[in-house]
């Protein structure tokens, strides 16, 4: 089943994202890129992604990963869309390569942000949101944790990252416990625990807080002023 079938069941509840993982560089076609294209323009109400850099993974080939990276970047900047961004253990690159980009889409999100706090004020500028998971609820995560409780409150977002990263299995304070494994979009309500802990909040809170800051990212009308063009 693809994302675009899970979509199609769930018009307007589903947003799909399309996009090129730096995991799969060698499951491309030499048509890739414009096959994602058209598939946008098939698709308008589309995010890219999950796009990006890793540099857990080996090989590396950090050239081909930031080419890629860097052609999709530029064709949600173009496409007018918000970009899903998967990053590990390559952050001041990350910068760099946002710092140095022609134009901007109008909107990023580092899904399971996995970075330090401080790199939160140098990415702010190019008006990335920072979405966590299940990874919150392990107890040795403290930088995640950290990471969690400093982000401004309108770039925050929550996520399970279903089917990875399942959650610790203790009880929330209403004693359910995640669901899984697998892991699966019910354990959002774990994450949301967890955050909702680590912010002084409740949990009511804390989702209608990244319910409209998804909601905000995702809108039909998303064009907002950003470093589009240098």
């Amino acid at each position: 089943i693809t994302v675009l079938e899970i979509a199609g069941r769930h018009p307007g509840r589903v947003i799909p994202a399309l996009g090129i993982h730096p995991w799969y560089l060698d499951d491309r076609t030499p048509d890739a890129l414009h096959r994602l294209t058209r598939l946008l323009a098939d698709h308008p109400e589309a995010a890219v992604g999950e796009i990006g850099l890793d540099h857990a993974v080996s090989p590396r080939r950090d050239e081909e990963q930031e080419a890629l990276f860097a052609a999709q970047l530029d064709l949600a900047a173009e496409e007018e869309r918000p970009v899903s961004v998967h990053c590990r253990q390559a952050w001041g690159r990350l910068v760099e390569l946002l710092d140095t980009a022609p134009r901007l889409p109008p909107a990023l999100v580092i899904h399971s942000y996995s970075g330090p706090p401080e790199m939160i004020p140098r990415l702010l500028p190019f008006n990335v949101r920072f979405s966590f998971s299940g990874s919150l609820t392990r107890s040795q995560n403290r930088r995640g944790q950290a990471a969690a409780a400093a982000v401004p409150a309108d770039r925050l977002l929550l996520e399970t990252d279903a089917p990875d990263i399942d959650p610790q299995p203790d009880p929330d304070p209403d004693g359910r416990r995640p669901v899984g494994p697998p892991n699966e979009p019910a354990n959002a309500r774990t994450v949301a625990h967890r955050l909702a802990a680590l912010r002084g909040m409740t949990v009511d809170e804390i989702a209608r807080l990244t319910g409209e800051n998804a909601r905000t990212l995702f809108a039909a009308d998303r064009k907002e002023p950003n470093r589009a063009t240098r």
